[in-house]
Order: C-alpha cells, then sequence, then structure tokens
C-alpha cells in the first residue's frame, strides 16, 4: 500500500507494485469488504516467475520431472519388458496359460 486516501468521500488504498515506480492505476476501495492482510510474501517474486517463465528453466523442470516419474517407476518394479498392449499399466506381465498336457505332466 502506497498510500490511504479517500475518493469522492469513499475510503481507498493506493497500492504500487514492489518494482513499480508509479502506483496502480486503479485504487482498491476499502468499503468492499476487499481488504486483506498480508501473511506471506516472496522477495523478488516477479524476478522468480520471470526465472521459471525462461525456455532453459522449462526444459530443467520437464527434465526434473521425467527423472523422478522414471525413479519411482524403476523403484516398483516397471520395466521395459513387456510394454506392448495393457502390460504397461502393471508392475510385471501377468503368468500365461499353460496347456492342460503340461500342467498334467508338471504334477507327475
Amino acid at each position: 500500500v502506497a498510500a490511504v486516501g479517500s475518493i469522492a468521500g469513499v475510503p481507498v488504498a493506493f497500492t504500487r507494485g514492489d518494482a513499480n515506480t508509479v502506483d496502480d492505476p486503479h485504487p482498491v476501495d476499502l468499503t468492499d469488504g476487499n481488504v486483506r492482510v498480508v501473511r506471506f510474501s516472496l522477495s523478488n517474486g516477479a524476478f522468480w516467475l520471470d526465472q521459471f517463465a525462461a525456455p532453459y528453466a522449462l526444459a530443467l523442470i520437464v527434465s526434473a520431472l521425467g527423472i523422478a516419474i522414471t525413479g519411482i517407476a524403476v523403484s516398483r518394479g516397471f520395466s521395459p519388458v513387456g510394454m506392448r498392449g495393457i502390460y504397461w499399466l502393471r508392475s510385471t506381465a501377468p503368468a500365461r496359460q499353460q496347456s492342460g498336457t503340461a500342467q498334467h505332466e508338471r504334477a507327475l
């Protein structure tokens, strides 16, 4: 808040961004119940948002997410073997059905 005043008898607050040299174009009406208490502030927030919007930062974030997802998948037993069809949804491929003769021979 840069200043508090009134316009036509209505109390208003004139706001200004951290890096701005002029007030914001629209004063905040203090009678509308839209007054907020700031409980948290990120120092140089606009700078960090600008940095994360850069193409190299976006590539770094996507790469980090890909590595994290791959690490989670490998730790849970997923492997590229049997990734055809619906097998990629399961951690291990389902057991194949054996013929009746092969099951009988194993039982003996």
